[in-house]
């Protein structure tokens, strides 16, 4: 995830940007705040492909705090990481939010368990 910070610098810059995909490079819970600062940055960011990396649960707070700032941005795919019930509490939090506009979240195969489930379901 190191090796990911000179881009995420670099994507953080990026005005444009409307879809951002980083999925299967091992990213993990210290890239949030990378991708939250990216999320933050790039206001035209619409689209965001982190799946099958290892983003646990509290690696989610940066992340979806930077989501609150970003009024474009409305697809997610956190396929395959591994969110868990801390991760699926956060989420639900950030989903209550008034300026929450995800029209798509992909959670598939995060472990997320029957509480998490419920958690978001609220």
């Amino acid at each position: 995830a190191n090796d990911f910070r000179p881009l995420a610098n670099s994507l953080s810059k990026h005005k444009t940007l409307k879809m951002l995909s980083v999925g299967d490079n091992a990213l993990n819970e210290t890239s949030g705040d990378l991708l939250a600062d990216i999320i933050k940055t790039s206001r035209s960011l619409e689209v965001l492909n982190i799946r099958c990396n290892f983003i646990e649960g509290k690696g989610c707070v940066p992340l979806f705090s930077g989501l609150l700032e970003n009024i474009k941005l409305n697809t997610i795919c956190l396929r395959k990481n591994q969110l868990k019930n801390e991760g699926a509490q956060i989420i639900a939090n950030y989903l209550k939010e008034p300026n929450s506009l995800l029209e798509s979240l992909d959670l598939t195969s995060n472990n997320i368990g029957e509480e998490g489930g419920v958690t978001i379901s609220k």
